[in-house]
């Protein structure tokens, strides 16, 4: 074999080699949306049609028989003359920033004529940061393999760096989250504190003898200390500067990444975690942030990768634990994620948050007597843990134990005098015991902690997906959720014209009123409303089809 044979059997088994690889990486968790994009090139080939996106979030895309499906179907047996294509567009677990990063590729790829979107129900607990789509819009890094290459590479860089550097300074003895590793129990919502008793109220900024010389140490408490205080642009500014006095310390790359993170800055806090690892390529602190940012930033399989990562170097880590349970539970791999939450219990099962997260999945898998008890675990272990009293609410009234529900219920709204929620599941139970007026009391005043609480992130993202859709002459329909009051939805748009809002606040109230919750929804887990079932998604599609062919069509 002559040597040019040779390359080209070598260049083709790494071409095969790597193409397994990136097939392999894909395996798994691809089949729900695999089967929903089939579907929606189906709708999208379909020659001489009205095309409509449905827009949103996991009430979109999941349930039994989601509605974007029923509602081609109603549409099309209405016979006005046109003849419908719908494409089901939701993602499960993201948020309106997310949908709105990908707005323009779907009207690119599907061209539509009529958008219609019903989201912002996860904006208060999903975060994702609008500005990372240039990055991940570059070809590379479309390709798996590629990032594990550039994620060794940097690992491997670090190591040489290390080894080459005369001036790298000893490593500390603290880590990067002002904590040790293995007392940091990561929410993804809260900062890390420092020692709470270790600042005096009388030892403030700006009078604490410690903070004198402008050294590495003292900039780093004083940045810890603005993080506790949610002054996460003082503490940025606290952190730059330590790391210009120490540029190799890793633990101020850390400390850096997780106040960009407190932000919502990720790709800045994703390039202070790699710059830590890439300095310090065994730090449980920096892959902990980085898996974390990942997961806010619905990165599920780099998250995946990162919190893994920390299980090989530190097997008895609950953090990674929890962290990967966390991570399989919003790609609702329910199964995968309870079996790592268990694994994060028994390294430690004071954690009140793995407790809620484990019953969540038992919840979800309708093993309702197993959530009941991860619920009462996390309230033993904290009593005042709120959303474990309301979860424990909706199991009680999912079964029928009203005096249970109400008695959880309330006390989710003695702990959170805002829970709407709460106040939501309340309005249920007492519609189903015929007491109607206080029903309609609970009902106002959840709608009015949701008027006085509506999301900003969700305000924006609405206004801007309707400027983007104006631009290009497509019609915006907005959807509220089920049995929600749509007035906070209009005052979105108050002033401005040409959105049609479909408003399913009665119409499931009454369904609710005649029939069992059950038969309409799935769970409760927005407080009033669920996943619906297909009886549900067919109401939801229903009138929606009627509000647009009144409304639009003129029908």
């Amino acid at each position: 074999m002559n040597f040019h044979k040779r390359v080209i059997l070598i260049i083709s088994g790494i071409i095969l080699a790597l193409s397994m690889l990136e097939i392999g990486l894909r395996i798994g968790g691809f089949v729900f949306y695999f089967c929903q994009e089939y579907r929606n090139k189906a709708a999208s080939n379909k020659r001489g049609t009205y095309r409509i996106i449905c827009l949103g979030e996991s009430t979109t895309a999941a349930g039994e028989s989601p509605y974007p499906g029923q509602l081609e179907e109603i549409l099309n047996q209405s016979n006005i003359g046109l003849r419908f294509s719908v494409l089901n567009k939701g993602v499960i677990a993201i948020n309106s920033s997310y949908i709105l990063q990908q707005l323009e590729a779907n009207l690119r790829q599907y061209k539509p004529q009529m958008v219609i979107a019903m989201m912002g129900m996860n904006d208060k607990y999903i975060k994702y940061y609008e500005g990372i789509g240039a990055a991940d819009s570059l070809l590379f890094n479309k390709f798996k393999v590629y990032k594990l290459v550039r994620l060794i590479g940097k690992t491997l860089w670090g190591r040489l760096r290390g080894q080459i550097s005369d001036n790298c300074p000893p490593e500390k003895n603290h880590s990067g989250l002002g904590v040790p590793f293995d007392k940091v129990v990561s929410q993804g919502s809260q900062p890390p504190q420092t020692n709470p008793n270790f600042f005096s109220e009388e030892n403030s900024l700006g009078k604490s003898p410690l903070f004198k010389t402008g050294n590495f140490e003292e900039f780093m408490e004083r940045g810890k200390l603005f993080r506790e205080r949610k002054r996460y642009s003082q503490a940025v500014k606290m952190f730059e500067s330590a790391i210009k006095l120490d540029p190799l310390s890793p633990e101020a790359y850390i400390a850096l990444g997780w106040s960009y993170q407190f932000q919502e800055n990720y790709p800045r806090a994703e390039e202070m975690f790699k710059k830590a690892i890439g300095l310090s390529p065994e730090n449980l602190d920096a892959y902990l942030g980085l898996g974390t940012c990942y997961r806010n930033e619905v990165k599920y399989a780099l998250a995946q990768e990162m919190f893994k990562k920390i299980t090989q170097l530190s097997p008895k880590s609950y953090e990674a634990r929890l962290g990967l349970g966390r991570a399989y539970l919003y790609q609702g791999k329910r199964l995968q994620a309870a079996e790592e939450l268990k694994k994060a219990i028994e390294i430690n099962p004071e954690i009140d948050s793995a407790y809620i997260e484990l019953g969540i999945c038992y919840r979800d898998l309708k093993q309702y007597a197993r959530a009941e008890e991860m619920f009462k675990k996390a309230i033993e272990i904290n009593p005042r843990e709120g959303k474990a009293h309301l979860e424990l609410g909706w199991i009680y009234q999912y079964e029928g134990k009203i005096s249970e529900a109400e008695e959880f219920f309330k006390k989710a709204i003695e702990l959170d005098p805002g829970n709407d929620k709460a106040y939501a599941g309340l309005a249920i139970l007492y519609r189903g015991l015929k007491q109607q007026e206080t029903s309609d009391w609970y009902y106002k005043k959840a709608n009015q902690i949701r008027l006085e609480n509506y999301s900003l992130l969700t305000v924006r993202n609405y206004q801007r997906i309707k400027e983007f859709l104006d631009r290009k002459g497509v019609k915006l329909v907005c959807v509220q959720y089920p049995m929600r009051s749509i007035e906070p939805l209009k005052r979105i748009f108050e002033g401005q014209s040409g959105v049609i809002f479909v408003d399913n606040e009665r119409i499931f109230k009454e369904a609710v009123k005649r029939d069992r919750f059950k038969a309409y929804f799935m769970d409760m887990f927005g407080g009033d409303f669920g996943h619906c079932t297909r009886k549900g998604n067919r109401l939801l599609a229903e009138n929606i089809v009627n509000t647009i062919l009144r409304e639009y069509f003129h029908k």
